[in-house]
Order: C-alpha cells, then sequence, then structure tokens
C-alpha cells in the first residue's frame, strides 16, 4: 500500500486548516493508500515528516498565506538529496481556484505532457487538485474532485421563531450587513444569528469581526427582530449544531470573480437547513445545482419555504465516500503519467495502457478501483436475477447526449434496477 503524505499548516483557527482537516479525516478511511497527515511549519518539519514516512506520493494542503516556506527552492532542496526520499510525486490543493488559474497551471518538472500548458506559470507541483466541481478540465496537469459535506445526525426542531443564521470570519465582503437588512424587508419577527470569529491570519485581535458586529447592530430598526452575535471559534460539531438550529441559513458574499469556491456553504448544507445565498462565484457549484436558493431569483421566505429540497442533489453527490475514491482516482492517474509521461502523446491503444495500468497501480484482481469502498462489502458479481427490459420510446432515443435531468428521468427505470442489483457500485457513480 502506497504512502500519501498530506502536508498541512499548525494554525487552526483558519479556513484552509478546517478544509484540509476535513478532507484528509474522509480520505484516511481508503482502503488503497495510506494516508498520514504532518503538520508543518518549517522546511525542516517537512523534512523530517519525509524522512520518517518515506512517502510515494506528498500533497499539500496549500495556499501562499499559510505554507510562505513552500517555493520551487523545496523542491530543489529535496532533489538535491536534502533528504533521502526523493521520487515522491508532489500534488498541491488549489484553494483559490478560478478557471483561468487551472487552465495555466504548469508542472514543476514540466517534463509529462508537451502542449500548450507549458508556461511557467504556477509550476510549485507536478499536479493540482481543485475542488471546485465545476471546473473544465482542459489541464493534464490538474485534476478536480467534488466538495465534502460531513454526515451529520443530530436531530433537531424548527424554532418557533424564524431563526435566520450565518457564520464566517470578519473579512470584507460577507454580506453580513446586507442580510440583517434583507430580514428586515421580509419579516417583522424574526431571530438572527451570527458567528464571526477572530481568524489566525486575517483577523488576529478580532478587530474586523467587531466592527462588523457593531455596524449589524446600528442596523435593527424593528423592534420584533432580535441580534446575536457571538466571536467564538466553534468546533466543527458545535458549528454544525449552531446551523442546523436555526429555520435557515444565508450567505450574502459580495465578492464577484478571481476567487475559489466558499467552504462556509459545505457546513451549511451538512446541517440540513434550507440554504439562500448570493449570485456570487463563490457558490457557483451550489448555484449550478440550485439556481433556485438565490435571493436574487428567490424571497427568503419563498427559499425557507422549499425546504432542503433543491439542495438535496448537492448533499447526495458531495458525500464523503465519493470524494475518498476521487482522491483515489487521482492518485492512480498521477502515478500512470508520471511513469509513462509520453502514452497520452503516442496515441497507444486503449487495450495497452490498461495492460499498463493494471501492471502499475491496481493491485486488486477485479473491478476493485471503482467500488472498494471502507467498512462496505464489494456487490455480488453473480446476478441470478430475471430482468425486464423496457425498451424506451423511439422518439427519445438520443444516444450521444450529456446525461442531463431529462435523461436521467429518461433512464429512471434502469436506474432504479441496477441501485437495487449493485447498491455499493452504484454509491460510487456520479448522479
Amino acid at each position: 500500500m502506497n504512502t500519501v503524505l498530506f502536508v498541512t499548516h499548525k494554525p487552526k483557527r483558519c479556513g484552509v486548516y478546517d478544509f484540509g482537516k476535513n478532507v484528509f479525516d474522509c480520505i484516511k478511511a481508503s482502503q488503497k493508500f495510506d494516508f498520514v497527515k504532518a503538520e508543518c511549519s518549517s522546511l525542516n518539519e517537512l523534512f523530517a515528516a519525509i524522512e520518517t514516512n518515506k512517502p510515494e506520493i506528498i500533497i499539500y494542503n496549500y495556499h501562499p498565506s499559510v505554507l510562505p516556506w513552500i517555493t520551487d527552492k523545496v523542491f530543489k532542496g529535496i532533489n538535491r538529496n536534502n533528504v533521502s526520499h526523493v521520487k515522491a510525486i508532489q500534488i498541491g490543493i488549489i484553494h483559490e481556484v478560478t478557471q483561468e488559474l487551472a487552465d495555466n497551471a504548469t508542472s514543476y518538472h514540466n517534463k509529462f505532457i508537451p502542449g500548450p500548458f507549458n508556461r511557467k506559470l504556477n509550476s510549485l507541483f507536478d499536479f493540482y487538485i481543485a475542488a471546485d466541481p465545476t471546473l473544465l478540465l482542459k489541464n493534464p496537469f490538474v485534476f478536480k474532485t467534488g466538495r465534502l459535506i460531513q454526515t451529520y445526525h443530530t436531530e433537531t426542531t424548527d424554532p418557533a421563531i424564524t431563526t435566520i443564521g450565518s457564520f464566517g470570519f470578519g473579512t470584507p465582503n460577507k454580506g453580513f450587513e446586507d442580510l440583517v437588512a434583507r430580514v428586515q424587508e421580509e419579516f417583522d419577527e424574526a431571530i438572527i444569528n451570527f458567528n464571526i470569529p477572530t481568524a489566525d491570519f486575517d483577523d488576529p485581535q478580532g478587530e474586523n469581526a467587531r466592527k462588523i458586529a457593531a455596524e449589524c447592530r446600528s442596523l435593527i430598526r424593528k423592534p420584533g427582530i432580535q441580534l446575536n452575535i457571538n466571536h467564538d471559534f466553534l468546533s466543527q460539531s458545535e458549528l454544525l449544531n449552531f446551523l442546523s438550529g436555526n429555520s435557515m441559513n444565508c450567505f450574502f458574499y459580495k465578492d464577484k470573480n478571481g476567487r475559489g469556491i466558499s467552504s462556509a456553504v459545505d457546513y451549511a448544507l451538512a446541517a440540513n437547513k434550507p440554504l439562500a445565498i448570493t449570485n456570487c462565484p463563490m457558490f457557483r457549484h451550489v448555484l449550478a445545482y440550485a439556481p433556485e436558493v438565490s435571493i436574487e431569483k428567490n424571497s427568503l421566505r419563498n427559499i425557507l419555504s422549499k425546504g432542503i429540497a433543491p439542495i438535496e442533489p448537492c448533499i447526495k453527490e458531495w458525500q464523503p465516500a465519493n470524494l475518498v475514491w476521487d482522491y483515489e482516482r487521482i492518485i492512480d492517474a498521477a502515478i500512470l503519467k508520471t511513469k509513462f509521461p509520453r502514452i497520452e502523446k503516442m496515441g497507444i491503444k486503449r487495450t495497452v495502457k490498461a495492460k499498463i495500468a493494471k501492471l502499475i497501480t491496481f493491485p486488486s484482481p477485479s473491478f476493485t478501483w471503482l467500488r472498494n469502498t471502507a467498512n462496505v462489502t464489494d456487490d455480488s458479481l453473480d446476478l441470478d436475477t430475471n430482468i425486464q427490459y423496457e425498451p424506451i420510446p423511439e422518439s427519445s432515443v438520443k444516444y450521444n447526449r450529456i446525461l442531463n435531468d431529462e435523461a436521467r428521468g429518461l433512464y429512471k427505470n434502469a436506474i432504479g434496477t441496477l441501485n437495487k442489483l449493485l447498491p455499493v457500485t452504484m454509491a460510487k457513480k456520479i448522479a
């Protein structure tokens, strides 16, 4: 089993840290790779972790503000034998990912696949991971994953008074003030709950958080509107309890361009409460599934009345088991591209590529790279079932097509049959 070192930083009041922690806690359940976490604050600590674990692959939870000492000199140092294990594949997670950034990212070694991406921009790592389901994969150095929606089981009852919640660090353009104004436009009686903690990197003294809180309090003009604000840094379970205790959760971000996807809504989705968001690019992954939760298209009242039905596809699609599969798939592909860099360019036949892949990274005898999931058994391949063939109407036959909601409706019976016969395999499929 290959060892994968997952490198992140130490300060914990940070969205990048939380993202890395949640991803690692999920993917360490893999039965295919041995994921080991190393929290490092210096180059020497990184080298020590590499010496100790001898990883074949290193994944960096990278952002320049939290790992500023990760530069191209780090990898030059590794290649000069500053550490004994020098052949690890280097993979960096891109947090503030945009389509342009992903398209222009290049490999540090610049040796795998010649082509238009052969520029020296963003060339820290061999490969990159972007947690953006909407990304178009035009770049052979960049992989994408879905989001991670934590499993949350606590049962809560809806508050007697409509309660609107939100949370986030005290950084610009979060739109807390706009949310206060919007609630007062639509409701005469409501409770607004905000959690605005201090941030180790952007607001260590909490000055911005307190300033935003004071501005929000000054906006209250209706006697029936109650505003509660706390600045505690909540643990993950405390945050989910906070979000699930509201009638709905709202995020009124005002950023327009050049930003990655927000992780805040991942927690809100996990809380299983209605969600309202602005038409902000940082929420593009949710808007792609549920455009009706945009406050530019709907009122808070209407969104609340729909419950969680609009966002249920997101919750199902980004379950933890799917993220494990995403990372296993990415690592397999990175190993294959590293060991056989000219496969794609040379146009080797599919059968030859399959044989190479089997020799390199697929130790299980049959079908397991798709179906291998922790704590579940495989589907039986010995199906003794009388399956009734139900042809679809000829007028609807369009085989070369995008599998959109219309297609899923058309193939509903077949999908239902597969879910019954092969539940483990189907759980790994993208909806």
